[in-house]
């Protein structure tokens, strides 16, 4: 699936049920906002693993994992090795769980508001 058909795809279908969702461009993908807070992405990190990504923390990244997702590690540098960040693949069996996607969005959400606190 293209970027852009992938980005119709999440709006139009995987967050369909949740009000308020935005996009952006972002980084040669797309950023997904709920009131303006970046919660998630579409990325390709290089790897072979493009698709959508939600951000995350330590705790919820290992919850991503544990359901076979990984996480997002950056390789563009110039004068760095690859960097971990905070931002992990949904696997796709759940993007088609409504109930556990939007309780990962959430959560998601509400661990990007709290970073910005900081």
């Amino acid at each position: 699936m293209e970027k852009q058909e992938f980005r119709d795809y999440i709006i139009g279908d995987v967050l369909a049920g949740i009000e308020g969702v935005s996009h952006k461009g972002l980084f040669g993908g797309y950023g997904f906002y709920l009131d303006e807070i970046i919660f998630g992405a579409y990325m390709d990190d290089d790897q072979g693993t493009a698709g959508f990504f939600l951000k995350g923390d330590e705790k919820f990244g290992q919850e991503i994992i544990a359901e076979g997702g990984k996480q997002f590690v950056y390789i563009g540098h110039k004068t760095r090795g690859p960097t971990a960040m905070p931002y992990y693949h949904v696997p796709d069996e759940i993007l088609e769980d409504r109930e556990k996607i939007t309780g990962w969005v959430y959560q998601a959400w509400n661990i990007s508001k709290q970073s910005k606190k900081k």
